[in-house]
């Protein structure tokens, strides 16, 4: 019976779950065609219209228009280095770097268009797209104020309320948001999911739930809204509402890694058999699309989870081996493979991951727990005198671990160390049975 107890395997809480802000949430609403950087009402070459002749700006507009933003920018860059004073190659140039990704480059052309036709609208409005990218809302909205001097029918309110959003002028934001949701229809429902993140950001999930609910109402094959109200439900843990919601955003956004992800987290997060068997399903499947290596191990760490609750230590045995390969220093990780290893009775390598924390990770938040099963390796492969010192570290982490106390007895009997014999067994004794 006392052997039993020995025998057993403790292992502390498991890791804290990712949060949601490892995964980063969408940040457009899909399916909306909302405003993007324009070309100049006047002098726009259509490139359908026009033969694109090599070199020439009917060829960058071409380029443009086929997002094959690389030859449109070298095509501008020639052509502007031949007439530096046509400011409608910059507003083309610009636009290119703004779709591919290069949005201080993009601003900087948008400037020179400015300098050059100060009194149109598109280079401030352009700007200011590339300045919400460029995480710089008081310049965006400076330039919107422009845009509204000059030409207040081409204000986007979207836009304005995106930058005092970013400006964490909730109030503001609101109120730009708000005149979309005024009009009505599937532009209006999504705008009331654009109210629902600035409610979010302010931790009012009250409000941002009944506007997201909005929105949905009002734009249903929006993924966008299911996935926002989805998050909000499994961050107030209303794990069954969001795994509803997150199903429905799987439906229409199959491809999106996300919603497998968020499901994932709600299933895991019921702490169910059935929970955490889909759970397993779900992560693996968001292991298959996500690319992002941070948000690829956090989704691992909860697959983790759910293979071990669901009896499959071999696979989150691989889990863990890979996030530990990505980081050598996810001390949590190698303690609870050393657990899974013990678990499938496999102890030389439980034994070489708890010898490994104890290097490691001295004072690691485990190093008491781990220490203790060392011992039990040692003392289950029945190397008795190095389970004597690996017990003798779980009780210097805490000494009144009477399972520590028992095993080191146990181990110090079996290497005729009968004087230290009873001092432990005493131990066990004035502690009681608190580890059992």
């Amino acid at each position: 019976m006392l052997l039993n107890r020995i025998s057993r395997k403790r292992s502390v809480s498991l890791a804290i779950l990712p949060t949601l802000g490892v995964v980063a949430l969408l940040n457009v609403p899909t399916h909306t065609a909302w405003a993007q950087p324009i070309l100049s009402d006047t002098n726009l070459i259509s490139p359908a219209l026009v033969v694109a002749q090599a070199g020439t700006e009917a060829e960058a507009d071409a380029a443009l228009e086929a997002g094959n933003t690389a030859k449109a920018i070298s095509v501008y860059s020639t052509l502007i280095q031949a007439t530096p004073k046509k400011f409608k190659l910059y507003l083309g140039r610009g636009i290119a770097y703004f779709k591919g990704g290069q949005y201080d480059k993009a601003a900087g052309d948008f400037t020179e268009f400015i300098t050059l036709r100060p009194a149109l609208y598109e280079g401030y409005l352009n700007r200011a797209y590339a300045y919400k990218e460029l995480g710089k809302p008081t310049e965006g909205l400076a330039d919107l104020a422009k845009v509204q001097s000059l030409d207040a029918a081409r204000v986007d309110e979207k836009l304005r309320g995106d930058l005092y959003l970013l400006k964490k002028d909730y109030p503001e934001a609101i109120a730009a948001y708000n005149k979309i949701a005024a009009k009505g229809g599937e532009a209006g429902g999504v705008a009331y999911l654009l109210i629902g993140d600035t409610y979010a950001a302010q931790g009012d999930t009250t409000n941002a739930l009944a506007n997201y609910t909005k929105g949905i109402g009002a734009a249903p094959k929006n993924a966008y809204g299911y996935a926002q109200r989805g998050r909000i439900y499994v961050e107030t843990k209303q794990y069954d509402l969001g795994i509803k919601d997150l199903t429905q955003y799987i439906t229409l956004a199959p491809g999106e890694p996300y919603g497998y992800y968020l499901r994932g987290l709600a299933n895991v997060s019921l702490k169910t058999p059935a929970g955490y068997t889909a759970g397993k399903t779900d992560l693996s499947k968001y292991l298959t699309l996500e690319k992002n290596p941070a948000n690829v191990i956090a989704g691992t760490k909860l697959l983790a989870t759910a293979q071990k609750e669901t009896g499959d230590h071999r696979g989150a045995i691989d889990s863990y081996t890979k996030i530990i390969a990505a980081n050598s220093k996810e001390s949590n990780s190698l303690f609870l493979r050393g657990m899974s290893y013990m678990t499938l009775k496999d102890y030389p390598n439980a034994i070489k991951d708890f010898q490994t924390y104890a290097t490691a990770f001295p004072s690691g938040p485990n190093a008491g727990d781990s220490a203790y099963n060392l011992g039990s390796a040692y003392l289950l492969t029945k190397d008795y005198a190095k389970a004597v010192p690996a017990y003798t570290a779980a009780v210097s982490v805490n000494n009144k671990d009477t399972a520590a106390y028992y095993g080191r007895m146990i181990a110090y009997n079996e290497t005729k160390a009968y004087d230290k014999v009873i001092p432990d067994s005493e131990a066990v004794i004035a502690n009681g049975d608190e580890k059992s």
